[in-house]
């Protein structure tokens, strides 16, 4: 569980986060020590992320960034920037119809609802 106690396989999509944050070190691989640490304000505390990584190839098929994630084991949940998905795939929010989330690859089209 996280800090908030969030489940630890649960991802979310964050429309507000401008990075993505894990806590769960076992969704990144090649955890490194960042060269510059990433700053960023949460909950009214300053936060220093040291570390990064790139997504588990187990997750490869979630249609999400591969590079980019940060690691806090302290962090409030696993985050995704909505953000940094749209820098890569296309995504639709479909509020009306069924609550979900469609992110489409722009290379090969596979699509997945979330």
């Amino acid at each position: 569980m996280s800090q908030a106690g969030f489940p630890p396989n649960r991802l979310y999509l964050d429309s507000g986060a401008s990075i993505s944050i894990m806590f769960n070190k076992n969704l990144l691989e090649k955890i490194n020590k960042l060269p510059n640490a990433a700053h960023i304000k949460a909950g009214g505390s300053n936060i220093n992320l040291l570390e990064g990584g790139v997504l588990h190839d187990d997750l490869g098929y979630l249609l999400l960034p591969k590079s980019g994630y940060y690691y806090d084991k302290n962090a409030l949940a696993n985050l995704l920037s909505l953000a940094c998905v749209f820098n890569k795939y296309w995504v639709r929010m479909d509020a009306r119809i069924d609550n979900a989330i469609y992110v489409q690859s722009k290379t090969d089209r596979r699509l997945i609802r979330y």
